[in-house]
């Protein structure tokens, strides 16, 4: 064999072997899950459905690098996007929809077109030390680009400015012309950011009133913006927990929910004679518009770290409605709702070390439910599957994180 046959042939393997090793993470796995390739530092989480259910959009972490993948709605056909930087090294990214603070997983702009991320950036701070914070991005699915949505400004000398470090939780309103997000900052400081889409810098101006600002989220149905605040009056006073609803341009700007830990303790009496007079720090998080627009529903705690005590509500918008609840009242946690538009509002149940998606009716009754791996998941938009991230269990797949298309149930 010649020299220069030999080169070819060498060439050609070396291809083949390229293109095998390239194609192994997105070889598609049993039907309704995505596997990764055997590499223990594959991870995969932060699965969000597209509005019309009809692709997936989550984050791959391949050893110290993150990713943006997109699939199907039955996790059949994937592929990578954009590169979302290097893993934080401070901060782990925070998917799941469990918390009391919003979650950094992708969201999708509600034509379906845009998809945003977080991605990590060093930043210098005033006094010329380097960190790494969290800002946003953009990937435009038909034009196939990337570009910032939300980026930090750089840091100036001057210490009467505050300055952000992470950016999450993007939301953009219906129309596509304003993009509302949470910055944070040092000592646990959140505040609202609110850009016209196009204005990507955030600067360094000082942050509301409050500073304890999160769950920003916009009317379906016309421009209005709804997020909790948490205020102290002063620092040995108990927190107030609001939602204010404002319409960026117009006149309408209000508060519609208003929780003391005195009024807690008399809506959930019950709760309260159950824990035995231990402290209330009333907190209202996981906001979300019904289907047509004209109510709120948030989860309310009187104490962030037990998830048992979650419980969620519905707050009507016209005449300045009372709060109505929607979840049970029994020994289990209820959080995240997300409403459908036949009425019903499905939410993640917390009971113990279990964790389920369940759907409830007006009459707070569970018509259906899915036990789950994590609290790292998505509803479809027609309620009947929900897509989640997770450990395998099989042997097949023993220690991998994989993402799994669970079907709804109907509860015997």
């Amino acid at each position: 064999m010649s020299a220069k046959h030999f080169a070819l042939l060498t060439l050609g393997v070396g291809l083949v072997l390229a293109s095998m090793q390239c194609r192994r993470p997105t070889s598609p796995g049993p039907r309704g899950e995505a596997w990764p390739n055997d590499d223990r530092r594959v991870v995969d989480f932060g699965p969000r459905y597209s509005h019309d259910g009809r692709k997936i959009a989550f984050l791959r972490r391949v050893s110290r690098r993150i990713q943006l993948w997109v699939a199907d709605a039955n996790l059949r056909k994937y592929e990578v996007v954009a590169e979302a930087g290097e893993v934080n090294p401070d901060v782990d990214l925070r998917t799941g929809v469990g918390g009391w603070t919003g979650d950094e997983a992708p969201r999708w702009a509600p034509d379906d077109r845009t998809i945003l991320y977080p991605q990590c950036r060093w930043l210098n701070r005033q006094d010329g030390e380097r960190v790494p914070g969290t800002e946003l991005w953009k990937f435009d699915l038909v034009a196939r680009r990337t570009g910032p949505a939300l980026i930090h400004e750089d840091s100036e000398n001057d210490e009467t400015k505050h300055q952000a470090y992470y950016l999450r939780s993007p939301a953009m309103r219906a129309d596509g012309r304003y993009l509302a997000a949470i910055a944070e900052g040092t000592y646990g400081r959140r505040w609202l950011v609110l850009r016209p889409d196009g204005a990507a810098i955030v600067g360094l101006a000082l942050p509301d009133r409050y500073q304890d600002t999160d769950w920003p989220c916009w009317s379906p149905r016309d421009g209005k913006i709804a997020y909790a605040q948490g205020i102290l009056r002063d620092m040995t006073a108990d927190r107030v927990a609001v939602v204010r609803m404002s319409e960026p341009g117009g006149r309408d700007s209000r508060q519609v929910v208003k929780v003391t830990a005195s009024s807690y303790r008399s809506i959930c009496a019950l709760d309260v004679a159950a824990h035995g007079g231990t402290p209330i720090d009333v907190r209202i998080v996981g906001l979300a518009w019904s289907y047509d627009g004209e109510a709120l529903y948030f989860s309310m705690t009187p104490d962030a770290s037990d998830q048992s005590r979650y419980s969620v509500w519905r707050s009507a918008l016209a005449n300045d409605a009372t709060p109505v609840r929607v979840s049970p009242v029994d020994d289990a946690g209820y959080l995240a709702p997300h409403p459908f538009a036949d009425g019903r509002v499905g939410v993640l149940r917390v009971r113990g070390r279990r964790l389920q998606a369940v759907v409830l009716d007006t009459a707070q009754t569970i018509t259906h439910a899915a036990d789950l791996p994590s609290d790292d998941f998505d509803w479809a938009p027609d309620g009947r599957h929900v897509v989640t991230a997770g450990i395998a269990t099989d042997a097949s797949g023993l220690g991998l994180t994989v993402l799994r298309v669970h079907p709804v149930k109907r509860k015997e």
